[in-house]
């Protein structure tokens, strides 16, 4: 894969993310190293690996996501899965 493409290929956040991680460009592999950082180094992750609560900052960029389920467990209230991380962040990115 060329450098500069895919998963390396830098993007432009917008306001809100750039508040959560404090860069204005990341590529989409950076993007999702920051955010794990940031969801561990909060403690955000209920124990399930899969589900994650919000803060205040994580709320400008996921709160109009509604609460994810998988096959097996449903999330909380403020709560995400991984996958709907992943989803979310594609309209913040530009």
């Amino acid at each position: 894969m060329a450098k500069g493409s895919g998963l390396q290929q830098k993007q432009k956040c917008s306001q809100e993310l750039q508040e959560l991680l404090g860069k204005k460009e990341v590529s989409r592999g950076e993007l999702m190293k920051l955010l794990w950082i940031y969801i561990k180094k909060k403690k955000l992750q209920d124990g399930q690996l899969i589900n994650m609560g919000a803060d205040e900052k994580m709320k400008k960029v996921f709160g109009h996501m509604k609460p994810g389920k998988t096959k097996t467990r449903k999330c909380k209230q403020g709560q995400i899965t991984m996958f709907q991380l992943a989803q979310g962040l594609s309209k913040h990115l530009s």
